[in-house]
């Protein structure tokens, strides 16, 4: 890192920074609402217990 700021100056240290936020944005943004959907869907599901029980 000392070499980098003191060849191509601190703001190398910082390039590529913005593409690389562009293309995270929207894939976590994805991510995180179909994470929120299925929670949801799995909250609000009723879970039906069959009376049929398991004889050993």
């Amino acid at each position: 890192m000392k070499v980098i700021s003191k060849e191509e100056g601190v703001g190398a240290l910082w390039k590529g920074l913005l593409p690389r936020l562009t293309r995270m944005a929207p894939g976590q943004a994805i991510t995180w609402s179909v994470v929120m959907r299925v929670t949801s869907i799995f909250e609000n599901q009723e879970l039906e217990i069959s009376e049929n029980k398991i004889k050993m």
